[in-house]
């Protein structure tokens, strides 16, 4: 090859690797959007707040906007850092997304449990459901808490991380150089 297809490929390469970044960013906002347009629904309508599915929706719809917006803050600082996020920050974000995720999948389980509740119980429903919806909505974010406080003490104590654990077992080395979920101790 010569010098000038050489470097009009690596050019191309730049801006491929540019338009995956910026293609990350906009995924991330419309995922962030989606989930917003939900959660301002249920919030803006009283009727449906009442219901207490819709709560335990509007629950699991907070965890996953709490999940997409930080995607979205992640893509972002890897364009303008240029894949350089600061190790402590891409921890906490990692710990911190990772546990919006875990907390997503608990808050559909609460779900799940209401629903079991309305078909095994449906006359005793909203009695047992009073009970338990504060509960159940305060355990997901006391969950997220916990789940992400515990990330970043597993971060500071030097843990080993997802990466380091594939490349150790399984001999895999990951080359993306992104702030991702594999960064997380």
């Amino acid at each position: 090859f010569s010098d000038s297809v050489f470097e009009g490929l690596t050019s191309a390469i730049l801006v491929l690797v540019s338009m995956f970044a910026f293609l990350r960013v906009v995924i991330s906002a419309l995922l962030c959007l989606t989930f917003a347009t939900l959660f301002t629904i249920i919030v803006k309508n009283r009727n449906i707040r009442e219901e207490p599915i819709a709560v335990l929706v509007l629950n699991m719809t907070a965890t996953a906007l709490l999940f997409s917006f930080l995607l979205v803050f992640t893509s972002a600082g890897d364009i303008v850092t240029g894949n350089s996020l600061p190790a402590p920050m891409c921890g906490l974000l990692a710990s911190l997304g990772a546990s919006c995720l875990s907390a997503f999948k608990l808050a559909a389980l609460f779900l799940a449990v209401e629903q079991f509740i309305a078909v095994i119980y449906p006359l005793r429903y909203y009695a047992l459901i009073t009970k338990w919806l504060k509960r159940m909505v305060g355990l997901t974010w006391l969950f997220l808490l916990a789940s992400t406080n515990f990330g970043i003490l597993c971060y500071h104590l030097g843990l080993e991380t997802v990466m380091e654990f594939d490349r150790r077992v399984f001999g895999v080395d990951h080359l993306y150089r992104q702030c991702r979920m594999e960064t997380a101790a």
